[in-house]
């Protein structure tokens, strides 16, 4: 540690030139050959030991140092041994500190070097710094063991909205300085690091914010101790990080940025290789650190929160469609964008469970021969997506090549959220999943709705479903040209694919007016429809459908 003094105030000694006064005397300060006192302010060095190695000032004698017009020639000056500082050790309410203070002759200028160890005697545990890294490692591993899918959402991630959603407004971590964190998990804590890491950044908000408490590492603590009623496996993770809190707790405060990004780094990585190995499939553990990256996103978007799920009434796990803004309730669970990700989310990473669930709850949820868009734990479920539909059946074609269930999935018994007839009908309304289909019949019902014709107006529709649509905008009508076998659709006001921006601007004039309603014939749905027809033909003509 390298302590100088600081600077000294103008109205206490006055002012001076520097390049004119400074070789005159002793302390740079005209007329003052010594300071008369210390004006260094104590330095306290928590759970640390102390050896000053010297102490020591410049003296400069200006009889020897010459004004000289035309050159510099440096100032001739001797060094000076001062008296050591004053070392006291003493406690106080967070604990033992060696307070340094400096002796009372130390001008400005004068500089001492004290070389400084952590106090192994003092600190709570049998830790020092060669094996905290080790102590940090212990029992990861096995902490681990028994977690799912949503455990290690829990552990890893959750937006700020999703934590709230499930635990009663607790959200992401803010630190002054730097802002909130991006998710409460482990993630929110290694993003934050990693800069600081790559410029050795002590002196960032960060650093200075795990220097001045331990709150940061109370937080990693004390989140999961609201998951465990959900996710009792939990616990054992809650421990190994308490055990890790524990630890850094008791090192010096200088320690603590260190120490506390080793630890979330270590736990950080213990999770995603848990996450990789013991939950995913061949592919993905099997892949180079790419392909381990890109499947973590599936532990991302994939997790619960009490505000909506795939059913009406049982709670439980369902993908975003985005983060952070699509996190909870009505907004989270899109058809579109569900479909267009259950490939690489679920079906590619092993997840079959979680990829059926949501197969078989859109399934549930047709209607007009749609599957929703905006599924809302189909209680009021929107069908405002062209798109939607040709992406779930890819999504059921991929999951009949590609899973172990394979074609008997077509098989799989589909409770219905609606009645038989395009009539809207509330969650509680005891018709409600009171009739089944099988999943063939579910795509045969898609198919042949379209081949008759679409045409409806949206249920409720208005300002309070959509405060920007238009009035013509909440028709959806499709059909289909038989002279080319295209499925056509949509009209000037809405905008049933996925690009599905709406204009937003009084000011613009843009209210009401899609920036890309893609009425007609969307290429990609016709894309889908082929793959759809050239597998289901195949099916045929072997008698599975």
């Amino acid at each position: 540690s390298l302590l100088s003094t600081a600077s000294i105030p103008n109205s206490t000694w006055g002012t001076c030139s520097l390049p004119e006064q400074l070789s005159r005397t002793p302390t740079g300060i005209p007329g003052v050959r010594w300071a008369p006192v210390s004006l260094v302010t104590p330095m306290k060095l928590r759970t640390s030991k102390v050896e000053v190695l010297w102490c020591n000032a410049l003296e400069v004698d200006p009889d020897r140092n010459p004004e000289q017009k035309d050159f510099l020639t440096g100032i001739k000056c001797r060094l000076v041994d001062l008296d050591p500082p004053n070392l006291d050790y003493k406690n106080d309410h967070e604990g033992a500190f060696t307070e340094v203070s400096t002796p009372a002759h130390f001008p400005p200028g004068s500089i001492m070097v004290l070389k400084t160890c952590v106090a192994l005697q003092r600190l709570s545990l049998d830790v020092d710094t060669k094996n905290i890294r080790r102590k940090l490692r212990e029992g990861a591993e096995q902490a681990l063991t028994g977690l799912g899918w949503e455990e290690m959402n829990v552990v890893l991630f959750r937006t700020d909205a999703e934590e709230r959603d499930m635990t009663g407004n607790h959200g992401t971590y803010i630190i002054p300085g730097h802002g909130a964190l991006a998710y409460c998990g482990l993630q929110g804590f290694q993003s934050a690091f990693q800069p600081l890491l790559k410029q050795n950044d002590l002196g960032n908000a960060v650093c200075a914010h795990l220097r001045e408490g331990r709150w940061a590492a109370e937080y990693c603590v004390s989140r999961l101790d609201r998951y465990i009623g959900v996710y009792p496996k939990i616990k054992l993770w809650r421990e190994y990080l308490f055990k890790n809190t524990t630890i850094i707790e008791s090192l010096p405060n200088f320690l603590v940025p260190k120490y506390f990004a080793a630890a979330v780094d270590i736990a950080y990585r213990a999770a995603c290789q848990h996450a990789i190995l013991s939950l995913m499939s061949g592919f993905v553990r099997d892949g180079d650190e790419f392909t381990h990256k890109v499947a973590l996103t599936a532990i991302q978007m994939y997790g619960r929160v009490n505000s909506t799920s795939l059913h009406p009434t049982k709670p439980g796990p369902c993908l975003a469609a985005g983060l952070p803004h699509f996190s909870t309730a009505h907004m989270r669970c899109w058809g579109r964008d569900v479909f267009i990700s259950l490939r690489g989310l679920l079906m590619a990473t092993g997840n079959w469970n979680a990829a059926r669930d949501h197969l078989v709850a859109f399934a549930g949820a047709v209607k007009h021969g749609l599957v929703p868009n905006l599924l809302d734990s189909a209680r009021r479920p929107r069908y405002n997506a062209r798109d939607a539909t040709w992406f779930f059946l890819q999504s059921a074609q991929d999951y009949c090549r590609a899973s172990p269930q394979g074609e008997k999935f077509l098989e799989t018994i589909v409770p219905r959220r609606f009645v038989g007839t395009d009539e809207f009908s509330e969650a509680d309304d005891p018709r409600a999943y009171s009739r089944t289909s099988t999943m063939a019949e579910v795509i045969q019902e898609i198919l042949q709705r379209h081949a008759q014709g679409i045409s409806f107006r949206e249920h409720n529709a208005g300002p309070n479903l959509d405060h920007a649509m238009r009035d013509l905008g909440f028709h959806v009508d499709v059909f289909v040209d038989w002279s080319t076998g295209f499925v056509y659709g949509g009209n000037e006001w809405n905008c049933g694919t996925w690009m599905d921006k709406m204009g937003d601007s009084d000011m613009a004039g843009t209210t009401g007016v899609p920036a890309t309603p893609r009425d007609g014939a969307a290429v990609e749905i016709q894309g889908l429809l082929k793959s759809t027809l050239r597998w289901l033909s195949e099916l045929g003509h072997s008698g599975k459908f």
